[in-house]
């Protein structure tokens, strides 16, 4: 946040305002391209034959949690939560939503099953197929209980510092209703930090349970315990070199 406010800080709520109308534009803005490439599929008559997934790469902060802005150095909702939107006339007559739990990394598997794909064009991926989900929405709950997010550029896309000094890498679990990160500095330097959310009494991420200063009652400790012996599993089991 304070490098970030080193490019200019909104003071005002108009410059507040502002920046996030300007945000909402792009967004409108990304809209419109969109609505050009349905436009041309009902014209050529491939509309009906064609499934439109649409998607992001990130979230935007959009001011919160303090005035963050962009999507670094952080797994908050505002960066996790991304559209996922599959569409078509044929499989879907009506608007219809899950809350299964799914990552990028499970794009691959479920288009392989939901297009039979043969299997010599296939791999051992990470990802997990919720093709399953897609079928109906409603009545399933997707193939797994979390998903895991990582964070590694250390330079956030930028040639020239300053850069967020280490502790500046992240592996992160998210569950339905917990979520833990770990701040780490690759080189063993600087002591790790750590972040922890009930999102079921917590939604805006205001109380870190895994604060030093935290008193954590005797659930929370249960549920910190947990998670921080899961993601050791998680970073053991999935998250090593291919």
């Amino acid at each position: 946040l304070r490098i970030f406010n080193l490019t200019g800080k909104p003071k005002t709520e108009a410059e507040k305002r502002s920046y996030l109308n300007f945000y909402g534009n792009l967004m409108r803005s990304s809209d419109n391209y969109l609505v050009d490439v349905l436009d041309k599929l009902e014209e050529t008559g491939l509309y009906d034959d064609t499934l439109i997934v649409r998607t992001a790469d990130h979230g935007e902060m959009g001011l919160t949690h303090g005035g963050m802005r962009q999507k670094n150095f952080n797994f908050y909702e505002e960066t996790l939560r991304v559209p996922l939107t599959f569409s078509n006339p044929r499989l879907f007559s009506k608007a219809e939503q899950t809350n299964a739990m799914v990552s990028h990394v499970d794009f691959v598997p479920t288009m392989a099953n939901l297009f039979k794909v043969p299997n010599s064009a296939r791999a051992r991926w990470q990802g997990r197929d919720y093709s399953s989900v897609l079928r109906r929405p409603k009545k399933n709950k997707g193939p797994q209980k979390y998903v895991v997010f990582t964070y590694d550029d250390w330079q956030a896309g930028q040639p020239n510092g300053p850069y967020v000094q280490p502790p500046n890498h992240l592996t992160t679990i998210r569950e339905g209703r917990y979520k833990l990160a770990k701040y780490y500095d690759e080189n063993g330097a600087v002591a790790e930090q750590w972040e922890m959310y009930d999102l079921k009494k917590d939604a805006l991420e205001t109380l870190n349970i895994a604060d030093p200063g935290h008193k954590k009652n005797k659930k929370q400790r249960k549920e910190y315990n947990r998670l921080t012996k899961k993601l050791q599993q998680v970073e053991k089991d999935r998250l090593q070199p291919l």
